[in-house]
């Protein structure tokens, strides 16, 4: 099971954000094993001000991600957070 969590402090100035590294893998029986190089904490904008935590399979999390990235850098002004979550959602529709 996925643990993600997020703590403001000083009034909303900023955040604490926390998650396993856990991956599980189903081959015949459920294996679970960390994983270094994804995280399930992941910056969507060069900048570092949006993050995205992902819960359940990490590795496809990060690849639904990794294209909601690409949207992101390829614009050319500040996305709002209406249209970040469009880009996300566009991109885990392309993987579901």
């Amino acid at each position: 099971m996925t643990v993600c969590i997020a703590a403001l402090y000083e009034h909303g100035k900023g955040v604490v954000l926390v998650s396993d590294r856990m991956v599980t893998a189903h081959f015949p029986i459920g294996y679970e094993f960390e994983h270094q190089e994804d995280s399930k904490i992941m910056p969507l904008d060069d900048g570092g001000t949006v993050y995205v935590m992902i819960a359940g399979d990490g590795l496809r999390g990060n690849e639904i991600l990794n294209d909601a990235k690409l949207q992101m850098v390829h614009n050319e002004r500040d996305v709002s957070l209406q249209e970040t979550a469009e880009i996300v959602r566009i991109a885990y529709q392309k993987f579901v």
